[in-house]
């Protein structure tokens, strides 16, 4: 019961961000993504550093379909939301929901993502 509840765990931090939905598209699928969904649905806040490094991954370097810019925002938005975190890490200072979400401590260590 306990590793079911525990694999309840990850899957529920996965449909609870729906950024993650992201990590299935291509850069092309991305840029084609409407904007608004880059502003509203598709929140970074509360991603610990390891996430964050994957959203911003797979992120297209150029957004073409972006005629107002609002994609590009986000993405600057995320980059520097990326970096200061980053810094945080460098100095020791990073928290540990920061640095890796409690989820992840249930998963078998051979597949772990650790910094």
């Amino acid at each position: 019961m306990w590793k079911l509840m525990q694999c309840d765990s990850f899957q529920n931090r996965i449909d609870d961000q729906p950024v993650f939905s992201l990590f299935w598209l291509t850069p092309e699928d991305v840029d084609k993504t409407h904007d608004r969904d880059f502003l509203s649905k598709f929140s970074y806040v509360g991603l610990d550093l390891i996430e964050l490094r994957a959203v911003y991954a797979c992120l297209p370097g150029n957004f073409v379909n972006d005629p107002d810019s609002s994609k590009h925002r986000w993405r600057l938005q995320v980059r520097e939301k990326l970096y200061k975190m980053t810094e945080k890490e460098r100095k020791g200072m990073l928290g540990p929901e920061e640095r890796r979400h409690l989820v992840y401590s249930y998963l078998p260590s051979e597949i772990k993502l650790t910094l």
